[in-house]
């Protein structure tokens, strides 16, 4: 009787154990043209950072995997060929969602792909051709401008007019999407299309939610679209302060070897904060130069690394690595000072004069910082 319990139990705890295994576990295959024999890498991401990386090998485009998946996250697909005249071609991907216990079907190629499987995967589908309009009118005015610009247009009234027509595209993408949200208020795979909806609209939209699907399994993604439209209408109020000739709002931050530093203790100095992440190509790029003027008016100024979207364990990697000797500090904590300063690109340079006051902002890598050192420190 002992050896029959025993028996029951442990099948028990196995059948448990599949079913845990089986609810993280997400199916993906299909067959996309532009895989080939090349290597198809999936990736998972969480919190603006990569969770897990799989990499498969393609057959003749068909490809078939499992991923252990513990929550819905962002998931792309991409493919890598192999040098070409020593160069890498650019890499084509598919946008989709990774969630656990479904099966994800996509066929097709990266350019024209379409997505089957489980329930939710048909619904993913019928979402994605909400933005089909808003993509190929991205796609014409590609065309249109690099036509244009070939024919001899002004670059500068050319740009005003292309941005003036993208900006009418969002407008009646997030317009779109928040009318099929609110006439499919239960569907799960609504949750994908949040980010098409203006900031200024995430209450509305979050509220044309059915609470089964807020509070459901989706429950991780809405909360980050929540902060992440809440701290995208703070960026643009605090733009409105951090302007050219405001004082420079302080903030205190753990340096690199645990010491609290503010940014009114550098006061006295020119200042540099430099907001940046080791996931950043340009700010990397850019490193090189920052450097050479960092000693080149070692005494006159000091930069301040702020590094955002890392783990600490990248930023400690990438100081390393990149042998960076100005102070450094990870924006984490409360206020995030990205929001404080209403940062919106990386890199951003933001200039502090010795009063405290902002005297330069420059997004981007861009010889306009430094010329603009060498007038303000080369007297």
């Amino acid at each position: 009787m002992i050896m029959m319990m025993k028996r029951f139990m442990l099948a028990v705890s196995c059948l448990s154990l599949s079913a845990c295994m089986m609810a993280d576990d997400l199916h993906v295959s299909g067959n996309l043209s532009d895989v080939g024999n090349d290597t198809l890498i999936a990736m998972t991401y969480l919190n603006n950072s990569v969770d897990q990386t799989m990499k498969v090998v393609g057959k003749d485009g068909a490809f078939d995997f499992h991923m252990d998946v513990k929550e819905p996250a962002p998931l792309v697909l991409q493919v890598r060929h192999p040098l070409k005249d020593g160069q890498q071609p650019m890499a084509a991907y598919a946008v989709l969602m990774a969630v656990p216990g479904e099966n994800l079907k996509v066929t097709g190629s990266f350019s024209n792909y379409q997505v089957d499987g489980s329930a939710f995967y048909k619904d993913f589908e019928q979402c994605r051709k909400v933005s089909a309009s808003f993509e190929e009118g991205v796609k014409n005015l590609q065309r249109d401008y690099s036509a244009k610009m070939e024919q001899g247009a002004n670059p500068d009234s050319l740009e005003k007019v292309i941005n003036k027509a993208y900006e009418e595209l969002k407008a009646n993408l997030s317009d779109a999407t928040l009318k099929y949200i609110k006439a499919h208020p239960d569907m799960e795979a609504c949750v994908s299309m949040l980010d098409n909806v203006d900031v200024e609209n995430y209450k509305e939209v979050l509220a044309a939610l059915s609470p089964a699907v807020r509070e459901g399994r989706m429950k991780g993604l809405v909360d980050h679209f929540a902060d992440y439209a809440q701290k995208a209408l703070e960026r643009e109020a605090a733009k409105k302060n951090t302007v050219e000739g405001n004082v420079a709002p302080d903030f205190t931050l753990k340096s690199i070897d645990g010491k609290n530093i503010s940014l009114s203790s550098l006061k006295g100095k020119v200042v540099v904060l430099d907001f940046w992440g080791s996931w950043c190509g340009w700010c990397i790029k850019g490193m090189p130069k920052m450097k050479e003027y960092y000693a080149k008016y070692k005494g006159k100024l000091e930069i301040l690394g702020i590094d955002c979207n890392d783990t600490e364990q990248k930023w400690r990697d990438a100081v390393k690595k990149h042998e960076l000797p100005w102070l450094h500090v990870r924006n984490e904590g409360n206020p995030d000072v990205t929001v404080l300063y209403g940062i919106s690109g990386f890199p951003t340079k933001i200039v502090i004069d010795a009063e405290g006051k902002i005297s330069k902002v420059v997004v981007g890598e861009s010889e306009d910082f430094y010329t603009y050192l060498d007038q303000l420190l080369g007297k």
